[in-house]
């Protein structure tokens, strides 16, 4: 079963490795965060009944690539759209790899900001289904009466 905590493990490695000077931050940022660094957000999970047995699961996150800024608080374009083609390459694989999974990447699109530069990763897999068993109580005993007529 793919735990989300394997999912941001795994994006998270795909920047660590791009871009190993880079703060990364999970779910948010403090005030006074470093430049230039990541925040990764999950940002929605929705599950689907495929089968009786089978379930699809698609996971959207968002990954913010904040650059260095000038002194209006302004990053060089230039800038920002490398960090997308990079990151948007890494992700071009078609899958990220969780444990011994290999989760597909739906989509992957990118937008900036005048400081900011933002992608969109949608992550879709399928699971078993683990819904607890109904717990029947066992049959003691059966007894059957045959009538002759």
């Amino acid at each position: 079963m793919v735990k989300q905590k394997g999912i941001l493990a795994a994006v998270n490695q795909v920047l660590t490795e791009a871009y190993e000077n880079y703060t990364i931050y999970i779910q948010g940022c403090p005030i006074d965060f470093d430049r230039p660094s990541f925040k990764i957000e999950l940002v929605q999970i929705s599950q689907a009944e495929v089968s009786r047995s089978i379930i699809k699961k698609t996971i959207n996150y968002t990954i913010t690539c904040f650059a260095t800024t000038e002194d209006y608080f302004q990053s060089n374009p230039e800038e920002l759209i490398d960090l997308l083609d990079t990151i948007l390459q890494k992700f071009q694989v078609g899958h990220i790899t969780v444990e011994d999974r290999a989760l597909k990447i739906l989509s992957s699109t990118g937008k900036f900001d005048s400081d900011r530069a933002y992608i969109d990763l949608q992550f879709e897999y399928y699971e078993e289904r683990v819904d607890e068993e109904e717990q029947m109580p066992l049959v003691a005993s059966i007894s059957t009466r045959i009538k002759e007529e």
